[in-house]
């Protein structure tokens, strides 16, 4: 009789010991599909707000005019020919936001300007998405 009582609690305690293991495993996996989320969601942001500014880059003959498409609420600044707009997790304009589209512009000749766009975390300081773009003007660039 006291094997069977002993064969109980070692059975016992061998099942607790599983269902700790799978608990911590599926706390693990949960954890890191949670932050493989973030970044994915982080990153279509990105994807986004470099879109959008490689949209406004034609319609905007100058630095300045590009300043003032992007300019929502004062979340955007220009540096000689860089333009730099923040925005918060959530992709709204905000001039303490985490986020900074930075747009350089260069004027190729004077029907054509070129451009990089990235998106950069200003806590971190990493480039999360880059892309290039060129505007052609047929009646000429406004220097």
């Amino acid at each position: 009789m006291k094997n069977r009582v002993t064969s109980f609690y070692v059975e016992t305690l061998i099942l607790i010991l599983v269902f700790v293991a799978v608990i911590l495993t599926l706390t693990q996996v949960f954890g890191m599909a949670k932050k493989q989320s973030e970044e994915a969601k982080l990153l279509t942001g990105a994807v986004t707000l470099a879109q959008n500014a490689a949209e406004a880059f034609p319609a905007a003959e100058s630095s300045e005019a590009l300043l003032k498409l992007l300019d929502e609420g004062g979340n955007a600044f220009l540096d000689n020919d860089t333009v730099t707009a923040s925005y918060d997790a959530d992709m709204t304009p905000d001039p303490d936001g985490v986020l900074r589209v930075v747009v350089e512009r260069r004027a190729d000749s004077e029907w054509a300007a070129s451009g990089t766009i990235r998106v950069i975390r200003g806590d971190t300081g990493l480039e999360i998405y880059s892309l290039e773009t060129v505007a052609h003007y047929p009646e000429g660039l406004k220097q």
